[in-house]
C-alpha cells in the first residue's frame, strides 16, 4: 500500500484560487478533483484506493497482475492488459507491466492488418500465390504478399519468385502452361541404351545367383560325402577291436 504526501492546505487554496479567477478546474495537471479536495494524483504503476481527505492524503496501491497504469492518474482501477492472442495471428514482441501495456507483433507469415499507433492488434496470414503466378514481393510483418502473372512462354507453380521458361523439345509430348512445364519423348537411342543396360543389370544378377546356388549345393554334396566316408572308417576299426584274437 503507498501513500502521498497531501500538500499544505493553505498552499491547496491557493492554487484553488488561482485556478479558478483564471477559469479553469480548481486543481492544477498534478491533482485531480475529490469533493472540495485537490488530491495529489497516483504514479504510473499503481491506482487510487481511497481520496484524500481533511485529514490523509490520497492512498495508493500497485496494480494488480495483468492490469497496468501508465499515466499519472486519478484512475480508481488499472487497464486490462492487451492479449496477443495466437489465433488473431499475433505475439508477444514485449510483456505488459504495471507502468506499460504489452506490444504484440503479427506471428510468422503474417502481416498487420489492424494497428492503433505503433501497436497492431490483429493479424492475417499472407496470401498464397496461384499456380500460374509468381510472387513479385514477399510479405513482411506491415504487408501482404503481391503476386503477379506469368508471361507467354513462362510457368509456376505459385512458390517461385520468378517464372521459368518452358523446356524446348525436339519431340514434345504436352506444350506447357502458365502453370505446368513441357513435357517432351525421350530420344529412342536413349531409351534403347536404358532397356540395355537394364537387360544387362539382369543377365549378370541371374549368373551371380546361379553361381552361388551351385557352389553352395556343391560344398553341401562334398561335405555329405566326407562326412559318411568318415562314418564308414570308424566303423571298421570299431569291429576290429571287438573281434577277439586268435
Amino acid at each position: 500500500m503507498f501513500s502521498v504526501r497531501k500538500p499544505l492546505k493553505a498552499a491547496s487554496l491557493l492554487l484553488c484560487v488561482i485556478s479558478v479567477c483564471r477559469g479553469s478546474s480548481r486543481c492544477i495537471p498534478s491533482y485531480y478533483q475529490a469533493g472540495t479536495e485537490c488530491c495529489l494524483k497516483c504514479s504510473p504503476g499503481e491506482y487510487v484506493r481511497a481520496d484524500c481527505s481533511d485529514e490523509s492524503s490520497t492512498k495508493c496501491n500497485p496494480c494488480e497482475d495483468g492490469t497496468f497504469n501508465d499515466v499519472f492518474s486519478d484512475r480508481k482501477q488499472c487497464l486490462h492488459c492487451t492479449s496477443c492472442a495466437p489465433d488473431s495471428g499475433l505475439r508477444i514482441a514485449r510483456p505488459c507491466t504495471r507502468t506499460r501495456d504489452a506490444f504484440c507483433e503479427p506471428l510468422e507469415g503474417f502481416f498487420c492488418i489492424e494497428s492503433k499507433g505503433l501497436y497492431c492488434e490483429a493479424a492475417e496470414k499472407h496470401s498464397q500465390c496461384k499456380p500460374g503466378q509468381y510472387i513479385r514481393d514477399n510479405g513482411t510483418a506491415l504487408k501482404d504478399t503481391v503476386c503477379a502473372d506469368c508471361s507467354a512462354g513462362t510457368f509456376s507453380d505459385g512458390t517461385f519468385t520468378t517464372c521459368r521458361p518452358h523446356t524446348q523439345c525436339g519431340n514434345l509430348l504436352r506444350e506447357g502452361t502458365a502453370s505446368a512445364d513441357a513435357e517432351c519423348v525421350e530420344d529412342g537411342s536413349s531409351i534403347n541404351v536404358t532397356v540395355g543396360v537394364v537387360v544387362v543389370v539382369i543377365v549378370l544378377l541371374v549368373i551371380f545367383l546361379y553361381a552361388g546356388i551351385s557352389g553352395a549345393l556343391y560344398f553341401r554334396k562334398k561335405k555329405r560325402i566326407s562326412d559318411k566316408r568318415g562314418s564308414v572308417s570308424t566303423q571298421g576299426e570299431e569291429n576290429r577291436m571287438i573281434q577277439p584274437p586268435v
